[in-house]
């Protein structure tokens, strides 16, 4: 089985970025997917309140047999 991290912006402050960056993320998904990759794991990073950027990145964990 081989494994595969990726990091996607999936989340913002601003209602328009977060469409945006979820969108972005789920085409990277489904390209993934039609690759024959299947979701294993997803983990929230930590956001760091003292910085300035607002965006919410998620680690996904991919898995091809």
């Amino acid at each position: 089985m081989i494994n595969k991290e990726i990091i996607l912006i999936t989340g913002n402050t601003s209602w328009w970025k977060e469409k945006k960056f979820r969108f972005e993320s789920a085409q990277v998904l489904n390209k993934y997917r039609k690759k024959g990759w299947r979701l294993k794991k997803k983990v929230v990073l930590n956001y760091n309140s003292k910085s300035i950027d607002s965006r919410k990145m998620h680690k996904y964990i991919l898995f091809k047999i």
